[in-house]
């Protein structure tokens, strides 16, 4: 488009980020249908995806979050269908996510050791040679789709800057965003109550409790907001019950994991989830406490949540559980809609 201004131009760019958080909201769907989520589970789940605020944070923005999000939530769904039925369409779409989804950040290969177990698991279970040499053939093809897809961008740049795949930007020990001083207990294992309360808002040049900063950045980033501060703290303090939810929906479903995809969903979850964690040990800023990073988990939760959810619907506990996840979208809302 001839004479665009370069501030025009990002704005523009940002149709991209905006077009994947509207189009996750049906991968979600189908995520839910394939884990054979009940009626009252994909409200639930449905609820939480489309009005946590960090979709309408990084669906706004410029940069590759919203778009990795995307593409992991694909790259686990299709590796469900894969894992039903392995033919070759599957096998080579399962290709094209993996390749387009590392291409746009390398992170999104982290899904990619479940998909890998499937793999193995297919393979072990074959019978005879004619299924192994069929299983090598689609394997083989699969690494010639997605990696040099994936990571053409990455080897370029080794090549020319001895750049690692891997490589984040260091920020350096002395920026005041440093947050390696506090201890691994203090950072991870703890939730400081005084910081939940203290305000809705992330301070990233003090805050290093990593809980708290993961729950207040999914609703309002890295910002403060000119509003009313009772209307953060409404949404913060139904999003604090829906943690507590969470909490319980991880522990039953640890309990009742055997059915519709359990064990493949609590592995995936805590595959990611660890991955942020070492992520946030070898960057120890406040920065890298962000959820944009964690949009996946958002979805992962939410399948958690809309599973137990659907438990407590059979125990007469359905209409409790709504009012939590209606008011959590209101508030949502209202927030958004007032700084709009």
């Amino acid at each position: 488009i001839p004479n665009l201004t370069i501030y025009q131009m990002l704005e523009v760019s940002k149709i991209i980020s905006c077009l994947a958080s509207c189009l996750l909201l049906f991968v979600v769907l189908k995520l839910g249908e394939a884990v054979r989520m009940e009626m009252t589970g994909m409200e639930i789940l449905m609820l939480y995806v489309a009005f946590t605020p960090v979709f309408y944070l990084r669906g706004g923005s410029v940069g590759p979050d919203m778009l990795a999000t995307f593409f992991v939530t694909a790259e686990f769904l299709w590796t469900l269908y894969w894992k039903k039925n392995p033919n070759w369409k599957n096998t080579l779409f399962l290709a094209l996510l993996y390749g387009l989804g590392v291409m746009t950040k390398i992170s999104c290969a982290i899904v990619a050791v479940y998909t890998i177990i499937v793999f193995l698991e297919k393979l072990w279970r074959s019978s005879n040679k004619k299924d192994i040499v069929g299983w090598m053939k689609k394997y083989f093809c699969f690494g010639a789709v997605s990696l040099p897809l994936g990571l053409w961008y990455s080897v370029r740049n080794y090549i020319k800057f001895q750049q690692p795949l891997s490589y984040v930007p260091d920020i350096g020990r002395q920026s005041e965003l440093y947050i390696g001083n506090h201890t691994f207990a203090a950072r991870f294992l703890f939730v400081d109550l005084r910081n939940l309360v203290k305000s809705p808002f992330c301070v990233v040049e003090e805050d290093y409790n990593a809980p708290v900063y993961f729950l207040k950045s999914s609703l309002f980033g890295e910002f403060s907001f000119e509003v009313p501060l009772w209307i953060p703290r409404l949404l913060l303090y139904s999003a604090i019950g829906v943690a507590v939810f969470l909490v319980l929906a991880i522990i039953w479903n640890i309990r009742h994991s055997c059915d519709n995809c359990g064990k493949d969903i609590l592995f995936v979850s805590a595959l990611y989830y660890v991955s942020i964690i070492m992520f946030n040990i070898k960057y120890p800023y406040g920065c890298s406490m962000d959820f944009r990073y964690m949009g996946f988990l958002a979805i992962m939760s939410g399948i958690l949540m809309g599973r137990y959810g659907a438990y407590l619907e059979r125990k007469r506990y359905g209409t409790t559980v709504k009012i939590l996840f209606y008011g959590y979208s209101i508030f949502s809302i209202l927030m958004y809609l007032w700084i709009a």
